[in-house]
């Protein structure tokens, strides 16, 4: 995306929020009762918290992947080659 492209899709978003926010759609936590901030807060954390372990795990995951096999390179030459005419 574009800056330009990125700055217009920001600006449809703020839109569609602050006319949800109108309708009362979208509940803002100074609307909300104490109650309902502990359940929302404790929905953050643990969201935030299984990201960070996914964000965490992800480079683990790929280093102990195993590496391809030759067989694989072998057909993947192949079908470049058939691709390219030869």
């Amino acid at each position: 995306m574009t800056p330009e492209q990125r700055e217009m899709k920001r600006l449809k978003d703020r839109e569609y929020y602050q006319r949800k926010k109108a309708e009362n759609k979208v509940k803002t936590v100074s609307d909300m009762t104490e109650r309902q901030k502990r359940k929302q807060k404790k929905s953050w954390r643990k969201n935030s918290q299984k990201y960070r372990q996914k964000k965490k795990m992800l480079p683990n995951i790929l280093s102990n992947s195993p590496p391809d096999s030759e067989n694989e390179i072998e057909i993947d030459n192949r079908l470049s080659r058939k691709r390219s005419g030869r």
